[in-house]
């Protein structure tokens, strides 16, 4: 693996590959941890996403056609996403159109969903605290109390 490596750092290519990266990637991380952010809402995410895909469309080349491809696929397989879209038009005013058996309060309830999976994680970390043995009869309005308290207190302790 070690000479392996070294071979490759010998390429002449390094230098040319680290170029395009610094040139055309550099906002990527920054990207990133937007995305990453607690409680980022919902319109916001998805416009982190949209100017993504504006980012990566402007990269010329074979090189980003790939980049533009892999996003386009990596979307593509959440079908969940579209919903997401729509959610956020709805929520923008856009469009008047609620999914197939959502009430409007459901659709406002979704405005802090999460896009990311880091997002999800620290709900599940939430979850543990609220359901747990002790509580096998919570009602789903008090667990759903107990979340917004959890969250709430989370965000002025971070």
């Amino acid at each position: 693996s070690i000479q392996k490596s070294k071979d490759l750092l010998k390429s002449s290519k390094i230098p040319d590959q680290l170029f395009f990266i610094q040139a055309h990637l550099s906002f990527l991380p920054a990207t990133i941890k937007k995305l990453e952010e607690n409680g980022l809402p919902l319109i916001s995410a998805l416009g982190i996403v949209e100017k993504l895909q504006r980012s990566l469309d402007s990269i010329p080349g074979e090189r980003g056609s790939t980049l533009q491809a892999k996003l386009k696929a990596v979307l593509y397989r959440n079908p969940d996403y579209k919903t997401l879209q729509s959610t956020s038009k709805a929520l923008q005013g856009e469009s008047s159109l609620i999914m197939d058996g959502m009430m409007a309060e459901e659709v406002a309830l979704l405005r802090f969903c999460p896009v990311v999976t880091a997002d999800v994680e620290h709900s599940f970390s939430r979850y543990k605290l609220v359901v747990s043995e002790r509580r096998l009869s919570l009602l789903e309005e008090n667990v759903s109390k107990m979340m917004v308290v959890n969250w709430f207190y989370n965000r002025q302790n971070m």
